[in-house]
């Protein structure tokens, strides 16, 4: 599976953590109420209140995410930085958003790029096969919608007072859809995305700031693995990662195997990447091709604040459980750096979804975005 648009990173090499899904040594079944949702993860449904409200609802799903709440939190500065984003993605001016930021459903008309239908503000994202046409960013009970003009007007009648949290339901899908293609578009994606999980004491940039803005090229990690099945003993890996800073990623351009990890695509550069290299006494320090690496995560400059982070895993390398490690090494290293990772995956990836949560993330946000007709077949 690859990803592509704004969640680039659908990255087929997370099965390599399939046998994380058996959580509870049994795989997590469901009838017509999904019952069991992914219960390793509801330890504390209070946590629930990510952003100081608790997310309701009804029917089946009435607490929505419940499957999250392990005792996470979302950190709150990724968060704001997140929603500053997004205010640049729509075209919305922070201080208005601020002014009126208890509001649940900000619409803009969309404001486009000269010969184009990106979105004219300077650090949005704009993403090569979609366009500005419509979007949706659904974030912890707040809707940030933009829209072209010609279908403005129904896109205020239909949500300036909608529940967002019920934006992704069937109904309105379909109900969107159909509107989206009598003006030759169609719904493109529907994506879940992450941002980290609070850290206490945890302050972005704050090594840089000291002026500890170095590390190691070659560095050995050391993980705790899971107990053995019939003993109180745990067993240790060690791991030896290499980091390539974004003038060093551009020597994988002409021979790149690890495409969901760095992408080199226009407008979005690949600025970080480290790679875990295999046990096989080829990948010393003067040889880091890609063939002695058991897998590469990558991170692009999608926006004017956030980093998008893409993991690949050699299939030779599957199961180990490397994707999530890699992830979070990554994300750490962003947050050192004073910015802001996110990390995003399909709504019905279960398996992505449970890299990212073992790697340090918190599910954050959904978007819903279009394309013109003719982008497939």
């Amino acid at each position: 599976m690859e990803g592509n648009g704004n969640s680039r990173r659908l990255c087929r090499q997370y099965t390599e953590d399939s046998s994380s899904l058996d959580l509870d040594g049994r795989h997590m079944e469901g009838n017509g109420n999904s019952r069991r949702l992914c219960r390793q993860y509801t330890e504390d449904s209070s946590s629930l209140d990510l952003d100081g409200r608790h997310m309701e609802g009804n029917g089946n799903s009435r607490r929505l995410c419940r499957q999250y709440s392990s005792g996470l939190d979302l950190d709150r500065k990724c968060l704001e930085m997140a929603r500053r984003q997004f205010c640049l993605d729509i075209g919305l001016p922070w201080d208005e958003y601020v002014k009126n930021s208890e509001k649940s459903v900000f619409i803009q008309k969309s404001v486009y790029a000269p010969n184009s239908l990106d979105i004219a503000s300077i650090g949005a994202r704009n993403y090569v096969e979609k366009n500005s046409f419509f979007r949706a960013i659904i974030c912890l009970g707040q809707l940030f919608i933009c829209c072209d003009k010609s279908i403005y007007d129904w896109v205020k009648e239909q949500y300036s007072q909608c529940k967002p949290e019920w934006f992704c339901a069937f109904g309105n899908l379909r109900r969107l859809e159909e509107k989206l293609k009598e003006h030759g578009h169609r719904i493109c994606d529907t994506h879940v995305y992450f941002l980290p999980e609070a850290v206490e004491g945890r302050k972005l940039g704050e090594d840089i700031a000291a002026g500890r803005n170095k590390r190691t090229k070659v560095s050995c990690e050391v993980y705790e693995q899971a107990f053995e099945e019939d003993s109180q003993a745990v067993r240790f890996s060690e791991q030896q990662f290499v980091w390539f800073e974004q003038d060093e990623i551009l020597g994988f351009k002409d021979n790149n195997r690890f495409t969901s990890a760095i992408s080199f695509w226009k407008g979005h550069p690949d600025v970080l990447a480290v790679a875990a290299l295999k046990k096989d006494g080829a990948a010393e320090y003067g040889n880091l091709e890609q063939g002695h690496m058991a897998g590469m995560a990558g991170a692009s400059l999608d926006g004017a604040y956030l980093w998008q982070i893409g993991i690949d895993v050699d299939k030779e390398c599957a199961g180990q459980g490397l994707g999530h490690k890699l992830v979070r090494a990554l994300k750490e290293e962003i947050l050192r750096r004073g910015k802001v990772p996110f990390y995003g995956t399909s709504e019905s990836h279960i398996v992505s979804q449970t890299v990212g949560l073992k790697a340090g993330f918190v599910p954050a946000w959904t978007e819903v975005s279009a394309e013109p007709v003719k982008c497939k077949g």
